[in-house]
């Protein structure tokens, strides 16, 4: 329960730095498997409510239309994440008792997630930079690698005015966020327990097609 505890305060700050941290403990604690998805699913489902209060917050006028894709996504989560509350895992169940929390202050995941920030934000500058407007949804791909609010706040606020739709801006906050979950499925896969990421996976991709999806309706 503390694990998912965690995972949704997580998703209110930061749910890439959160699903990096927790990867490393679950191939430490191969035995615990779903209160690591859940936690993480419901880290995912919490960005994109603060995606959407972001939103609301600098461009009220584009909520209505970033509502559609968000919520797609955050109810497939949020139904993802009962199913995995209700899945009893009996081999992490024996095994809950002798779980060590390690702090969240620790140097290391945060050195990995500032690195990676720093190298995806300069890649973002050098393709607006030489792309300009129509390298939009290329520079958001990239951004959306490790941050969501860098993205929705820019897109917030050109969303509507002179140089971008309200379409445009959802459209490339929604990239952002598909990408955002392949990427975290990424980090599972290549530092997690497998166990995990493989159910991570299914929960990623139904996520991602509700996103697609959407965008036709944007």
């Amino acid at each position: 329960k503390g694990i998912g505890l965690t995972g949704f305060l997580g998703g209110l700050i930061s749910s890439t730095a959160l699903t990096m941290s927790f990867s490393k403990d679950s191939k430490e604690n191969k035995t615990i498997i779903n209160p690591y998805v859940f936690a993480v699913v419901v880290a995912c489902t919490a960005m994109y409510f603060r995606v959407i209060l972001e939103v609301f917050v600098l461009n009220r006028g584009m909520v209505t239309t970033v509502l559609r894709p968000m919520l797609s996504m955050a109810a497939v989560g949020a139904i993802s994440a009962v199913v995995l509350w209700l899945w009893k895992d009996k081999n992490g169940t024996k095994n809950l008792k002798t779980y060590s929390v390690k702090s969240p202050l620790r140097l290391s995941p945060a050195l990995k997630f500032g690195l990676l920030f720093a190298v995806v934000l300069l890649i973002s500058k050098l393709g607006h930079v030489y792309f300009g407007q129509s390298g939009v949804y290329v520079v958001c791909l990239i951004s959306g690698l490790v941050d969501m609010d860098a993205i929705t706040v820019s897109m917030a606020k050109l969303g509507g005015g002179d140089t971008m739709s309200y379409s445009t801006a959802v459209t490339s906050i929604t990239l952002a966020s598909i990408f955002n979950t392949v990427f975290k499925g990424g980090v599972f896969v290549l530092f997690g327990s497998r166990k995990v990421a493989l159910r991570l996976g299914v929960v990623f991709v139904l996520m991602m097609i509700a996103g697609g999806v959407s965008l036709l309706f944007v």
